[in-house]
């Protein structure tokens, strides 16, 4: 009888050591996500570095199941007691909520970080158009390609730039982790305005050379 109660008391002490270092854990991986979560919107680069260390926090959610699956196994051996049971049912639901606000901040990080690059790529496009028609612009071009510049390409570009400004007001109204850089639309509308009284001046000289 008295072996029976020693090995009794050894796997429930064995049980308090694995929960509280469950416990322990969960608080451990609680703190780098909260700190994310909380920042203001940041830079693509900053909130890269953010994924990249939250994936690796997320990894470490495996050692939860491992410390869940050692209780389960002292449990059957503390059997009837149910407070064990009781114990590893709250660590579980906490694991599986700490998982899935992994997996929900990681999600958003990932979709706004490919969302900015996506915006920057079109802004990039439009700078590269804006250049072309410059350039053409700057070539003297005759009266027939003006019009096809100020009929068509000008207007085309327009409605590039509203589309845009309306993907970037939409941005800052609804992220939460990453920044979106409104000197580059600005710099853009500058480059339009430049670009209409480069048309002008291109009529104006066409005009003259009539």
């Amino acid at each position: 009888m008295t072996r029976v109660l020693q090995e009794h008391a050894d796997n429930w002490d064995t049980f308090l050591r694995l929960r509280d270092e469950a416990d322990m854990e969960l608080g451990n991986l609680r703190g780098p996500l909260e700190d994310v979560s909380q920042k203001p919107r940041r830079s693509t680069n900053d909130a890269q570095q953010d994924f990249e260390a939250l994936s690796a926090q997320r990894e470490k959610t495996s050692i939860l199941t491992d410390k869940i699956r050692q209780l389960q196994q002292i449990c059957e051996l503390l059997d009837p007691l149910e407070s064990p049971r009781a114990d590893i049912r709250f660590i579980d639901v906490d694991t599986e909520q700490l998982e899935k606000q992994y997996d929900d901040v990681l999600s958003d990080l990932s979709s706004e970080i490919e969302e900015e690059n996506l915006l920057c790529d079109s802004m990039d496009h439009f700078n590269n158009e804006i250049n072309s028609i410059s350039d053409q612009l700057s070539k003297e071009p005759t009266r027939e390609n003006l019009e096809n510049i100020e009929k068509f390409q000008v207007p085309a570009l327009r409605a590039q730039l509203a589309m845009l400004k309306e993907k970037q007001d939409e941005a800052k109204n609804s992220r939460k982790h990453v920044d979106t850089d409104s000197s580059r639309l600005a710099a853009l509308e500058d480059r339009m305005k430049n670009l209409d009284s480069m048309l002008e001046d291109a009529k104006k000289a066409a005009e003259r050379d009539e």
